[in-house]
């Protein structure tokens, strides 16, 4: 057992056999308390430090250290003759613990981690999540520059975080930053729908292209992304029909500003086609040709209170939504190439309803307002809070006669669902 005074810290040991093994841990035990009650500030050079141990092994044997304001001084008693000589020789040094590599090893378990629950946002290009806090132990996926993160706990060196997808893991401290870290709207990719492929005529002549807003360069967030390939434009005759409501833009791309909203089934004059996948019409504006058909679509008539038809087979919504099924799910994606549940969401407000979103499912939880689900209509958010703790980590849009799409898991990608199957609904949200 072991007491603390105000001036010493005594650890005792009984026993009628102790030898001088036991001698010498008692000596180590003692020495590992008293650097546990003062700090490394404490430890100096071991003319300041004296460790006592009773000569007799028949009785009470004492390692006593006194402290006190002006150092550590010994009494009566000397430590086990082959050790005394060494004593003085010595000198003892605290220093932080670093595997090989400098990295920090965290020295408290994972259960003694100070509980928090704020949000950080990733400082670095790219951390490693792992399953526990050790660079030794697997990596669970990895989180790029301003992903937001919900801080769970922390110990000395490592973080136990909650990724937006409900994912969790251990991440060293140093890469996080308590301070929100806004990264820059990628200028979103044009859909996988395949364009007509017509054979252009020889004439053909450049079209300015107004600037891209700034995007993020995944290498590194003070990389400058590269100057995309200018537009071109071919002479193209021909007339289309919007599929579904489409945005007619003063330019071909997506950060043109808006002219007008496009009706399903409504008659597009098409004089000419650019290199990146739009269409120029006939009075100058630009619309994106995966959005087109040649053959007129059917538009349901009203029904008889005035609504129009819920049915996925006649949402124009639903018709834009469907084309995305059987796209990957990439942690962390917002384009066809890849989407999470929230950057599905996203990208589906931003070229469909021309709306920003925020690339976080707790951020657009926050967003629109709530409305129950006997009232939901396409495009409504459906949010899931799959853990119980009040953090959202799953949305997906509702697109009529009681289905939803979303970018579910990594091995399904995007699917279209029943919203009856969904568990743990915790709100529904118009955002439009």
């Amino acid at each position: 057992m072991f007491k603390k005074t105000d001036k010493s810290i005594v650890f005792h040991v009984t026993d009628r056999t102790l030898n001088n093994t036991v001698r010498v841990t008692c000596l180590l035990v003692a020495s590992a308390l008293t650097l546990g009650f003062f700090g490394t500030s404490a430890a100096g050079a071991t003319d300041d430090i004296y460790f006592q141990v009773d000569r007799n092994p028949l009785t009470t044997t004492n390692a006593v250290i006194n402290y006190s304001a002006k150092g550590i001084s010994a009494n009566s008693y000397s430590v086990h003759n082959k050790l005394a000589s060494n004593i003085s020789a010595n000198t003892y040094e605290v220093k932080e613990l670093t595997d090989d590599n400098g990295i920090p090893v965290e020295i408290l378990d994972t259960s003694e981690f100070t509980p928090d629950g704020s949000h950080s946002w990733v400082s670095c290009t790219k951390a490693n999540v792992r399953s526990e806090p050790s660079v030794s132990s697997d990596k669970v996926t990895d989180i790029a520059y301003s992903d937001e993160v919900i801080l769970l706990s922390y110990g000395t060196s490592w973080s136990k975080i909650k990724l937006s997808d409900g994912q969790e893991g251990y991440v060293l401290s140093n890469l996080l930053s308590s301070e929100e870290i806004l990264a820059p709207t990628a200028t979103p990719t044009p859909t996988p729908v395949p364009s007509p492929t017509p054979v252009p005529k020889p004439a053909a002549t450049a079209t300015p292209v107004p600037e891209n807003p700034a995007t993020e360069n995944n290498s590194s967030p003070a990389t400058e992304a590269p100057t995309p390939e200018p537009v071109t434009e071919s002479e193209y005759n021909i007339t289309v029909y919007a599929s579904c409501s489409s945005n007619l833009r003063s330019g071909p791309g997506t950060d043109c500003s808006l002219v007008k909203v496009l009706n399903t089934g409504d008659e597009i004059t098409v004089v000419a086609q650019t290199s990146n996948g739009w269409y120029k019409t006939a009075n100058g504006n630009y619309i994106k040709a995966s959005l087109c058909t040649e053959e007129k679509p059917y538009v349901p008539e009203p029904s008889s209170d005035g609504g129009s038809s819920s049915e996925t087979g006649s949402n124009d919504l639903a018709n834009y939504c469907l084309q995305f099924i059987g796209c990957a799910y990439v942690y962390a994606g917002s384009s066809p190439s890849g989407f999470d549940c929230s950057g599905f969401v996203m990208y589906v407000y931003a070229n469909y309803y021309g709306i920003s979103l925020p690339h976080s499912a707790d951020s657009i939880y926050r967003m629109g307002y709530e409305v129950s689900s006997d009232v939901m209509e396409p495009g409504d958010v459906v949010c899931n809070d799959h853990n119980g703790d009040g953090y959202i980590d799953h949305v997906s849009i509702y697109i009529g006669d009681g289905y939803v799409v979303h970018a579910s898991t990594s091995t399904t990608g995007v699917i279209k669902s029943s919203f009856a199957d969904l568990k743990d609904v915790v709100s529904i949200r118009r955002l439009r």
